[in-house]
């Protein structure tokens, strides 16, 4: 009697497996209106779901998403499970469900902005930052081989021809992508990673461009219109000139030439680290 209803259950489920998939598949159905709702007063949030996981919870099988990083980016705002998953559990978010991982991507962006999902702003970040930074699309390489400059807004997470271009320019005005290896002055790359933004934010700081903020806010690591075009119209300051003492004259007695000999020294040392570190900054 026992075995017949062990083997009755068994058959049970497996009749309704498929049915259950089937509910688990429509899990994804509306989410995007959901959360089109949930942000309707930040809509960068609703692009930024569009962007991370093309409003997708769950896989077709009914588990929830996973992809990016390690592939340990749950949802759909891809958060780092490593990381989150425990924490915002202790908040009473579940990240694994469609409202935990809206409740805690909202907890996110309330504390960090955008920086959150800087990997995806090619995405989702390019019309936000034109209302910043006016730009002209100009994508060509014949005119990237003529002028030297660049002639399309760059920004964290692409790679292109032009991302090399910066990167030349950026090292020939002293503000190094790296001292060694690939970004380094002879080893530009095509890729805007993390250090190409680095470089680009110490050069828009210096040139009063911006000086904080993210690529979205103000602009802060985003090639852009202004950026590109103090790329053009700056140069790098010319050295300072190094001068040969003047000789002492032999009024003074042998105790003071000697003084002015040891200051002269100093000024020419002071000089050249003054000149090295301009070269570097």
């Amino acid at each position: 009697m026992h075995f017949r209803q062990a083997f009755g259950g068994v058959l049970f489920a497996l009749v309704l497996l498929p049915f259950f998939a089937s509910a688990q598949v429509g899990l994804n159905v509306d989410i995007e209106s959901v959360v089109r709702a949930y942000f309707g007063e930040t809509p960068v949030m609703v692009d930024i779901a569009r962007c991370e996981s093309k409003f997708r919870q769950y896989t077709d099988s009914g588990n929830p998403l996973y992809g990016g990083y390690q592939g340990k980016m749950v949802g759909i705002f891809q958060v780092y499970e490593d990381i989150h998953a425990a924490y915002a559990k202790g908040l009473g978010m579940d990240i694994y469900t469609t409202d935990g991982n809206m409740a805690y991507a909202r907890l996110l962006y309330e504390r960090e902005g955008t920086k959150p999902w800087i990997s995806s702003f090619p995405c989702w970040g390019q019309d936000l930052v034109k209302e910043i930074l006016p730009t002209d699309e100009t994508d060509t390489d014949a005119a990237t081989e003529v002028s030297g400059t660049v002639t399309i807004n760059l920004s964290m997470g692409m790679e292109h021809p032009q991302v090399f271009l910066l990167q030349k320019i950026l090292n020939e005005k002293g503000y190094l992508i790296a001292t060694d290896g690939p970004g380094s002055p002879g080893n530009e790359t095509q890729k805007f990673g993390l250090l190409t933004r680095a470089a680009v934010r110490k050069y828009q700081c210096a040139e009063h461009i911006a000086c904080d903020g993210d690529e979205h806010t103000t602009g802060y690591g985003f090639v852009g219109a202004r950026t590109r075009a103090a790329l053009v119209s700056r140069t790098v300051a010319p050295p300072l000139p190094v001068e040969t003492p003047s000789p002492i004259s032999s009024e003074y007695t042998p105790e003071q030439q000697q003084q002015i000999k040891d200051l002269q020294a100093q000024i020419l040392e002071l000089t050249k680290v003054l000149q090295a570190l301009l070269a570097q900054n």
